[in-house]
C-alpha cells in the first residue's frame, strides 16, 4: 500500500507539474497524504504488536475516507495543515517504535526521514511564500539563475519517503520475526 501511494504521488506529482491543473493537484495531494497516513498507522501497528497490524489497514482505510474528501472540497489550505499533522504524528509515533527495537539502521532510516522532511518543507515553505521575490527580486539576478527551490523539495521528500519506507519495512520485519519467536 505504501509503495503504491509513493508511486503515485510521483506520477500525479509529475502530470500536476506538467499543465497545473487543479484536479492533478488534488490527486497530488491526495496521494501525498495516503502516503503519510499509511507511515503514521503503521507506526502505531508496530507499537501495537500483532493486533495493530491487524487493524491498521483498516485505520488507513478510514483515515483516507474522511480526509480525502475534505482535501477536495473544503480549504485550499487544509490538505497542508492535515500533512503537518499526521508527518508530525508519524516522525512521533516512529520514533517510539525505533526505540523499543533498538537497531540503528532503523534509527538512522528515522533521523534521514525526519531531517529530508524538514529539509523539504522549509524549501517548499520559501518557494511557496517567496517564489515572485526569488525569480523577480533578488536572488536570480544576484545569482545568475533560479535555484529551483521546489525541485529540491521534491528530491528532499523523495529521500524522506524512501528512508521511511525502509523504516517501516524493517519494523515489519522485526515484528514477523518477534512474533515467530514467541509462537
Amino acid at each position: 500500500m505504501y509503495v503504491s501511494a509513493v508511486v503515485m504521488t510521483g506520477v500525479t506529482s509529475a502530470w500536476f507539474h506538467a499543465d497545473l491543473m487543479y484536479y492533478q493537484q488534488k490527486l497530488d495531494e491526495s496521494f501525498e497524504t495516503v502516503s503519510v497516513v499509511v507511515l503514521l498507522h503503521w507506526g502505531l501497528a508496530a507499537l501495537e504488536g500483532k493486533q495493530g497490524f491487524a487493524r491498521a489497514f483498516n485505520l488507513i482505510i478510514l483515515h483516507c475516507i474522511m480526509i480525502i474528501p475534505a482535501i477536495w472540497w473544503f480549504s485550499e489550505v487544509l490538505c497542508e495543515v492535515h500533512l503537518i499533522g499526521v508527518a508530525l504524528s508519524a516522525a512521533f509515533v516512529l520514533s517510539k517504535a525505533v526505540d523499543r527495537n533498538d537497531d540503528s539502521r532503523l534509527r538512522v532510516a528515522h533521523q534521514l526521514a525526519v531531517v529530508g522532511a524538514i529539509g523539504g518543507f522549509s524549501l517548499w515553505l520559501v518557494d511557496f511564500f517567496g517564489c515572485k521575490a526569488i525569480i523577480h527580486g533578488v536572488v536570480v539576478p544576484a545569482l545568475g539563475f533560479n535555484p529551483q527551490l521546489h525541485a529540491w523539495w521534491h528530491l528532499c521528500t523523495a529521500v524522506s519517503l524512501a528512508a521511511a519506507g525502509f523504516l517501516v519495512v524493517g519494523l515489519s520485519k522485526k515484528q514477523i520475526v518477534t512474533q515467530q519467536k514467541s509462537e
